[in-house]
């Protein structure tokens, strides 16, 4: 949209669609402007910037429209967010609706916990690779952090990132990285060996994977197999053979008083996984 006369004929059209649009504003982090589109949207969570900042900045860098779900009691709510230009500004235009209001009632009845059950999955996926996203990261790991005081187990996580995975995306193009993306993730689902462990992508190629009652020896161990796995082996996209390398980060938390925060845990596993890459990539720290 280059205008508020475009921005009017589209905030119309969209209007039939969602109950609340909002344009925000992500250099000063504020809301723009807001439609409400119909009278009743009290269910539409009020602004906060906070919430969803990160989603705001990839939505921007990715140029693209995002969609998601969320689920808050019985209400689910259908979220969109775009990039658009308004007198010569970036801005994000977020659409909100609650869609549990526009499904018939009696199907409701019978369907409503496994479609809220199979919304809220996919809210938690990473779309390429299938693994957990940041979103589940964020949700479920204050979580983890508590239930493992309460047992008293050690809770063990790896981080970890492709070497050089940029220069993978110039030579041979993003959709050739996006294939390395999901051929690596592959390979860290098989390193989940309890129903209790998991592993997710943090964004672009890094991944997290949380090992529950995991020593610090033992996760360096199965660092060092995926490491090893994933440095002999060639990937083939097409007429291209690719070879790469990753390095991983490996903290391990045995004492949880005072209890460790999520950002405090990913202060320490971002400089092991710095060492790692400052000590020539392809290592664990």
């Amino acid at each position: 949209m280059k205008s508020h006369r475009g921005e009017l004929i589209q905030m119309k059209t969209i209007s039939k669609l969602f109950d609340c649009i909002r344009l925000i504003d992500i250099e000063s982090e504020t809301l723009y402007a807001e439609y409400p589109a119909h009278q009743q949207h009290h269910s539409i969570p009020a602004f906060d910037y906070s919430v969803r900042q990160e989603l705001y900045h990839r939505c921007l860098a990715a140029d693209t429209t995002m969609y998601w779900v969320e689920q808050e009691s019985q209400i689910l709510m259908l979220f969109s967010v775009s990039p658009v230009e308004i007198d010569e500004r970036r801005l994000i235009m977020e659409c909100a609706a609650n869609v549990t209001g526009k499904i018939n009632m009696s199907y409701m009845m019978g369907k409503s916990n496994i479609l809220l059950e199979n919304a809220y999955q996919l809210s938690i996926t990473d779309e390429l690779t299938g693994l957990y996203n940041r979103r589940y990261i964020n949700q479920m790991l204050p979580n983890v952090i508590k239930d493992c005081a309460k047992q008293n187990l050690p809770l063990s996580l790896l981080f970890t990132d492709l070497d050089y995975f940029k220069k993978t995306n110039d030579s041979y193009g993003h959709v050739a990285g996006d294939y390395l993306l999901y051929e690596f993730s592959t390979e860290l689902k098989k390193e989940i060996r309890k129903s209790s462990d998991w592993a997710a992508r943090y964004g672009g190629d890094e991944f997290l994977l949380c090992l529950v009652g995991t020593e610090n020896q033992t996760a360096k161990k199965r660092a060092e197999e995926i490491r090893s796995i994933i440095e002999s082996k060639v990937f083939r996209y097409h007429s291209h053979e690719i070879k790469t390398t990753c390095s991983f980060g490996v903290f391990t938390i045995n004492k949880f008083d005072p209890m460790p925060t999520c950002d405090s845990i990913f202060r320490e596993i971002d400089k092991k996984l710095y060492e790692a890459k400052r000590e020539g990539r392809n290592t664990i720290r």
